[in-house]
């Protein structure tokens, strides 16, 4: 073979553009097919997350009707789970209760929690893993899913510590009733543990000419001891974290 032919050979680019086109399309396909699998396993974990998502503001709300009775409370999100799960996730082993934990105040805590956690799997271990459709190609026949959610129970615009009252009624007394030596004789206050002047007690309620007038509940400064017309605090813990208690 003479150096012409030689060249000729090496020049010639026949067959150069259908194999550049064929590995172009190949690698067009794995990336169509990778595509393909990832838009359904997100379709698939969005469905987790619904279900997630629903079964922990269930359990939130279950917590308020059924506070500690925390078996009453896994039953609702177990049923408010499953039923947003589809055939395929096999929602008996997607949610199970081992998959319920709740909290208080951020603190894993089975006693009075105000909060409930939520977890939705698809995974091999339970035997429902999500079926892939090219990646088998690549020795990568399934994949895990799980979706997680946490919900909880809050005191909305609300304040521990409530105070509730009322205008007093006007009325007039004889402050000069009681006995002198009483503690009680003229002391410019209706001293409700007298007898002598809670007898003489006269209500006379509120007419026209009262609009306007200046009404005080409590003299002095608020943390000073109750007085009458002064109605006792009651402290209002927020829910499943105590027991109110009377006073201030």
């Amino acid at each position: 073979m003479n150096t012409a032919t030689m060249r000729s050979l090496y020049r010639d680019e026949r067959g150069t553009s259908g194999l550049i086109l064929a590995l172009v399309l190949a690698t067009l396909a794995g990336v169509a097919a990778l595509a393909l699998d990832l838009g359904a396993m997100h379709v698939r974990r969005s469905s987790l997350q619904t279900s997630a998502d629903a079964a922990a503001l269930a359990g939130a709300n279950a917590l308020i009707s059924y506070g500690t009775d925390l078996p009453k409370v896994r039953t609702v999100i177990l049923e408010y789970a499953k039923a947003n799960l589809d055939s395929q996730d096999q929602a008996d082993v997607a949610v199970q209760t081992s998959d319920i934990v709740f909290f208080k105040d951020g603190a894993p805590s089975t006693s009075a929690p105000n909060q409930v956690e939520v977890t939705v799997r698809r995974v091999a271990a339970r035997g429902n893993a999500m079926s892939l459709f090219f990646g088998k190609a690549v020795d990568v026949p399934k994949a895990d899913l799980s979706a997680k959610a946490r919900a909880g129970v809050v005191n909305a615009a609300s304040s521990k510590c409530l105070k509730p009252w009322a205008v007093a009624t006007k009325f007039t007394w004889n402050d000069y009733a009681d006995s002198r030596w009483s503690g009680n004789y003229g002391n410019g206050m209706l001293d409700v543990d007298s007898a002598a002047e809670m007898a003489t007690v006269q209500v006379q309620g509120y007419g026209a000419a009262d609009l306007g007038t200046p009404i005080v509940l409590k003299m002095g400064d608020p943390h000073d001891v109750i007085v009458p017309s002064q109605y006792n605090a009651i402290n209002y813990p927020p829910l499943n974290k105590g027991i109110p208690v009377p006073g201030a």
